[in-house]
């Protein structure tokens, strides 16, 4: 088992700053990931980020996101659970504030059976800060018994504020939940 905080932030400079991150998480049989990412960006960071975690049998990843800062946030933690009794949940939160274009979300694939992925999303937006929900369940035809479960939830604090939602779903198995 095993769990990793990370804390990411930046000055303001002068110019546009780009986070350009990449995470890859290899969760091996019986083993359980706990990735923590707390993300603090100046506003006029571009902060594009590529998370993703293949997932063994009977193995376990967690993901849990805050993202507050940067002009834009670009961020979706994808699981692929290739082996069976593979789990993963998503928790990401996101605060976008005036001028914050949050765009966040989570995938998960489901390629073994028996595999079982949760997502939740929350947002917060005020001003003119823009949430968006971004994400991914498909599940491949051998994934029989399988299950997904998807939750969406915003708060805006005015009329100015914006959220939008963007599920996508690629169900090629009818023995699901």
């Amino acid at each position: 088992e095993l769990e990793y905080i990370e804390g990411c932030s930046a000055p303001r400079w002068e110019a546009s700053a780009l986070h350009a991150g990449g995470v890859e998480i290899f969760v091996h049989k019986k083993a359980k990931v706990r990735y923590i990412s707390i993300e603090n960006w100046s506003k006029n960071t571009y902060n594009l980020n590529t998370k993703r975690s293949l997932v063994d049998s009977h193995g376990t990843i967690e993901w849990l996101n805050g993202n507050m800062g940067s002009g834009t946030t670009m961020l979706y933690p994808c699981s692929v659970l290739r082996g069976e009794y593979a789990k993963s949940d998503s928790l990401g939160i996101a605060f976008a504030g005036h001028g914050q274009f949050q765009d966040t979300g989570s995938k998960s694939i489901h390629v073994a059976p028996n595999t079982s992925s949760n997502i939740t999303a929350k947002s917060i937006s005020q001003d003119t800060g823009i949430s968006s929900y971004r994400g991914l369940v498909k599940i491949l035809p051998k994934a029989v018994n399988s299950s997904a479960h998807v939750q969406c939830d915003a708060l805006l604090l005015n009329d100015s504020a914006r959220s939008d939602t963007h599920p996508y779903m690629d169900i090629q198995c009818s023995e699901v939940e």
